[in-house]
């Protein structure tokens, strides 16, 4: 739900299409099949991005979508995080800005999870990565 404030009219931030991000899903998708990942996790959402993204796409691993309580807002972030490693996820690769990846961090900081790997892909308003400070 990020990404829909002033800052998209007014400092001329860039614009990211659903459609442009259910590609990018499908790209990692197909790339992560290609290597050999057995199971690919999702969680529903709004905007449905990943599960159309991979609805019709050729995939040998098992796609499995999770389902988490939505309250729009960053306690989504950090549910569908815990939905993934509850699931036993080791990857994750994260379509969002600023806020996302920094709530993604704060949760994986409080679970105490250091072994998984982040891939952050900018797809935020500003995407300046700014430093976390004080989890």
């Amino acid at each position: 739900m990020s990404g829909r404030d002033v800052r998209r009219i007014a400092a001329r931030a860039s614009n990211m299409t659903i459609e442009a991000k259910r590609d990018i899903v499908a790209r990692i998708a197909a790339g992560a099949d290609a290597a050999g990942a057995t199971d690919i996790y999702i969680t529903e959402e709004p905007f449905r991005i990943a599960s159309l993204a991979l609805e019709w796409l050729p995939l040998r691993a098992r796609v499995h979508v999770l389902k988490t309580p939505l309250n729009h807002d960053a306690s989504d972030t950090e549910a569908a995080i815990a939905s993934f490693l509850q699931a036993g996820a080791t990857t994750l690769v994260s379509l969002g800005g600023d806020g996302t990846n920094r709530a993604i961090a704060r949760h994986l900081h409080k679970a105490g999870d250091d072994g998984i790997s982040l891939i952050p892909l900018s797809t935020g308003t500003n995407n300046v990565f700014p430093t976390l400070g004080k989890l």
